[in-house]
């Protein structure tokens, strides 16, 4: 019987890790979605079109959400920098992905579906938000 307390103490401590590890996925997240609002709005700011300075805000959020994920959410540490890029080219791809999923996802539910707005774009959200943790915890940040 105390093997299996054991197990069940295990999971508990691995499920809750992993619920941490899900919340600084989200904070991140957030910080990622106001980065990527201030890098527009600035280069927005000095004349730049929108073309342009969405591009720069997604590239400078894309860059930000790696390396918070890699130290803050995941705590990937590695010493070489062939690791690093590995890392960081599977990052963009999930990134990218997600990306196509939610375009795809929206178009089915508002469209196809008839959802309002409101829950098209939230639903594909989540279901982003919960792929994308468990690609980058268990794929990209290994």
């Amino acid at each position: 019987m105390s093997t299996m307390r054991a197990i069940i103490k295990i999971k508990k401590e691995f499920l809750r890790t992993e619920f941490i590890k899900l919340i600084k996925y989200g904070f991140v997240g957030v910080l990622n979605t106001l980065v990527c609002i201030a890098t527009m709005y600035v280069f927005r700011t000095i004349g730049l079109e929108y073309q342009s300075y969405t591009l720069i805000g997604y590239i400078v959020a894309i860059i930000f959400s790696f390396f918070m994920n890699k130290q803050f959410t995941f705590n990937y540490k590695a010493d070489d920098k062939r690791a690093v890029i590995i890392r960081m080219i599977r990052f963009i791809s999930v990134s990218i992905s997600l990306l196509l999923l939610v375009q795809l996802l929206e178009w089915f539910f508002i469209a196809k579906m008839m959802l309002s707005e409101i829950p098209g774009v939230g639903i594909p959200m989540v279901i982003y938000t919960l792929i994308g943790f468990l690609l980058n915890r268990f794929w990209v940040f290994t």
